[in-house]
């Protein structure tokens, strides 16, 4: 007798029959005649599934490295790569991605300022030095950070006024004295004191660690010879001393003062004399600048200046 039979294949893509050698890629039922054991046809069945496999792509952008979540692997620059797995039907699923891998940017600067500075990078206005960060996002998408070193520098323009002489407190700057009046400096007056010589309103422009800034303006009032003439008779000497001073006053009056100043303008001594025309007075302090303060009668003192060598 002749004979038959069937058989059920899943195949993926394509399939290629024992029974008669022919490649199908499409799903359906194929039937072959072969010849049995007994010379009589044998008729052969197959029902074929076939599935097909898959593909796909996936574009990622990323920052430094990037877990692919499809195969487990790290990636740290841009690229095309692959993963084959297993879809729903069993065939093979060809996975492709295109990364892009950028870095992140990190830059410092480092500032001087006086008094406060506005940094252009986040508008924040910053009045003590120290170190700072603002984390922004660049043009790829990865975060850039970027640092400030910020050094504020100040400037001390306090001054102190005794009588005539005006005197920046802060020692080692750059000054240069000015009439507030006028609005105009004063030439050749860039010594830390200025001694007045006409009345009138002065301050002090002071210049350190890189800023200026200006101190307040003092009044000096009572200069001037149309009232004091008896100022002109005084002689002192010598002058530079190496520490001996004669103040001769011209003539003999009832009530004298003098007060000794360094040259900060810090008082070193007052003393008082009576019925004298001559003072004899030593200055035991260090070499220097002195300024000495004459008061006769109670007037409005005067100053002359002392050198000790």
């Amino acid at each position: 007798n002749s004979s038959s039979g069937s058989e059920t294949v899943t195949a993926c893509n394509s399939y290629a029959w024992g029974a008669n050698g022919t490649l199908y890629t499409s799903s359906g039922t194929f039937t072959t005649t072969l010849t049995n054991t007994t010379g009589c046809d044998s008729v052969a069945t197959l029902n074929l599934t076939i599935d097909n496999s898959s593909s796909g792509s996936e574009t990622v952008s990323a920052c430094n490295s990037y877990m692919w979540p499809a195969n487990g692997t790290l990636y740290t620059s841009s690229g095309s790569f692959t993963a084959t797995l297993t879809n729903a039907a069993g065939c093979d699923s060809v996975i492709t991605l295109i990364l892009t891998v950028g870095s992140a940017i990190g830059s410092t600067e480092s500032v001087d300022a006086c008094d406060s500075y506005t940094w252009p990078v986040n508008g924040m206005i910053y009045a003590n030095g120290g170190t700072y960060s603002e984390v922004l996002t660049a043009s790829g998408g990865c975060d850039s950070t970027v640092t400030l070193i910020l050094t504020i520098n100040t400037v001390d323009a306090s001054a102190t006024q005794s009588g005539p002489i005006l005197s920046a407190n802060v020692f080692g700057a750059v000054y240069q004295w000015f009439d507030c009046d006028s609005g105009l400096d004063i030439s050749g007056e860039s010594n830390q004191i200025y001694t007045a010589t006409v009345n009138g309103n002065y301050a002090a422009i002071v210049t350190q660690n890189g800023c200026t800034d200006t101190s307040a303006c003092f009044t000096v009032s009572g200069l001037g010879f149309d009232t004091f003439d008896f100022y002109s008779e005084v002689v002192v000497y010598p002058n530079p001393t190496d520490g001996y001073i004669t103040i001769d006053l011209g003539y003999i009056y009832s009530d004298v003062t003098v007060r000794m100043l360094d040259v900060t303008g810090k008082l070193v001594r007052t003393q008082f004399f009576s019925t004298t025309e001559l003072i004899e007075l030593y200055i035991d302090s260090a070499p220097g600048v002195y300024f000495l303060e004459l008061s006769i009668d109670n007037s409005v003192p005067r100053t002359v200046r002392v050198s000790k060598k």
